[in-house]
């Protein structure tokens, strides 16, 4: 229900996008909406202010619709921002009739809002709680009529980690009320786990900005990302870019990324997933991997938070030559890397995925003993 309270995720996520004034829709695309505030043709702060604070209010107090319409709308008539009037299009400098407020705007920008709060709300709280509720269910919501591509994905059970959620998490367009359960390991297992489907997409030309778009089936222009993981978004999009890259590139730009303020800063408060080290085509098919760019996940961090408080940041920067460089070891269908290194012995063991992505599960600092072991049970698959 959107006119429920909002969880506290939400509130939080709402409450720290700043503004932004936009002339068009177009103006701000997709994950821009996840760090600023906008609506079309509300060019001056204090009406755009006042909006967002109407919103807010609503979030906190889960207001219906008709309160936060009866609230909102006499204080934007008695600043002018209401009904149709001429405005001067910045882009261009004409003078063009355009809608301001009204009770079909109101609508629209408080069902929005509301359903985006919450959607990254919720991937927040699918992030906390991924070790015991690993899967994600998509479930078609209550309207009459739904899209032809969004039936298809009703019913639809794929690991939360899927990168078919950066784009497909709901809502995927203008008043879509899809909905995503998060469910436990037996409970996709009676479902039954599907491969997540292939992402046709159509061109789409931003006659704004004259930007072309490849735009997923399905999903209205504008809206094919997460807002729980879209604060992270340059990150996802540079994973997505270094899967197609040639490996000697791929590889440095890992090495500098890690290296970097920017890994600092995730590793400091981690979301999502973050790139720390690329798979030789070698590794990649020894490991029967479909993927060769390397995942450290934000539990694994809060893993080495409360497992291994021993582990700096500076010895995470060393995943990269562990993994190259390192003796590797499969045991028990997982894969361990070994390498010494300034006096001591670190272990990272990975495991390979359901959609055959290479993720980190633990890291930690060995002892001979534990390298001995896997030794003698496992199999010896590269030295060091």
């Amino acid at each position: 229900m959107i006119n429920s309270i909002a969880p506290k995720e939400a509130l939080a996520w709402f409450d720290s996008k700043s503004l932004k004034v936009g002339f068009d829709y177009r103006d701000v695309w997709q994950q821009e909406h996840s760090k600023a505030f906008t609506v079309a043709k509300a060019m001056q702060v204090d009406i755009l202010s006042d909006i967002k604070t109407a919103i807010e209010s609503a979030l906190k107090d889960g207001k219906t619709f008709s309160q936060f319409r009866a609230e909102l709308t006499p204080v934007l008539q008695d600043k002018g921002w209401w009904g149709r009037q001429e405005m001067t299009d910045p882009l261009d400098g004409r003078l063009k009739e355009v809608q301001l407020g009204s009770a079909r705007r109101l609508r629209t920008i408080y069902r929005t809002n509301m359903r985006t709060s919450r959607a990254a709300g919720q991937w927040q709280r699918i992030q906390r709680t991924a070790k015991s509720h690993p899967f994600l269910q998509y479930n078609l919501g209550p309207s009459e009529h739904h899209r032809t591509e969004h039936e298809s994905w009703n019913k639809l059970v794929l690991p939360a980690n899927d990168p078919f959620w950066h784009t497909h998490f709901v809502p995927n367009g203008w008043g879509c009320k899809c909905r995503i359960r998060q469910i436990s390991t037996a409970e996709a297992k009676r479902l039954g786990i599907n491969t997540a489907p292939p992402i046709q997409t159509q061109e789409w030309v931003n006659k704004r900005t004259g930007e072309v778009h490849q735009v997923p089936k399905g999903i209205d222009p504008g809206w094919a990302y997460n807002p729980g993981t879209s604060r992270n978004q340059p990150v996802v999009h540079l994973i997505d870019k270094l899967e197609v890259a040639a490996l000697d590139i791929s590889e440095a730009a890992v090495d500098k990324l890690v290296q970097s303020k920017v890994f600092e800063n995730w590793y400091q408060q981690p979301q999502g997933e973050f790139p720390v080290a690329i798979l030789d085509q070698g590794l990649k098919q020894r490991l029967k991997a479909s993927h060769n760019v390397v995942r450290l996940s934000k539990e694994n961090v809060y893993k080495k938070t409360k497992y291994y408080a021993d582990l700096s940041l500076s010895e995470y920067r060393l995943v990269s030559e562990i993994i190259k460089s390192g003796q590797a070891v499969l045991y028990k269908q997982s894969y361990y890397f070994y390498l010494q290194k300034n006096r001591n012995l670190y272990c990272v063991k990975l495991n390979i995925d359901l959609n055959k992505i290479p993720r980190i599960v633990e890291f930690y600092k060995a002892k001979d003993r534990n390298i001995r072991a896997h030794l003698r049970k496992g199999e010896l698959i590269r030295k060091p």
